[in-house]
C-alpha cells in the first residue's frame, strides 16, 4: 500500500536541515525530512530490540583474532 504524501510548507532553522543532510548523508531537504522522520518512528521499534538482546550474549564475529 503506498503512503499518502501532501505538500507541507514549514519554517525550520536552515543550518539543522543542513546538518541533517550531512549526517545522514542525503542529498536533498525532503529527502533529509523523510530519513529523520523514518528514524524517529523507528527509534522505538529499535530501542526495544537492543533490550530484548541484553544478556543474549552475542559474539563479535568481526573481531581478529588467532584461528
Amino acid at each position: 500500500m503506498a503512503e499518502a504524501t501532501r505538500t507541507k510548507r514549514f519554517r525550520i532553522d536552515q543550518g539543522k536541515i543542513d546538518r541533517a543532510m550531512q549526517l545522514l548523508g542525503t542529498r536533498t531537504e525532503a529527502e533529509t525530512i523523510e530519513v529523520a522522520l523514518d528514524l524517529v518512528v523507528f527509534g522505538p521499534t529499535l530501542a526495544e530490540g537492543v533490550r530484548a538482546m541484553k544478556g543474549a550474549g552475542l559474539v563479535d564475529v568481526f573481531a581478529t583474532g588467532s584461528s
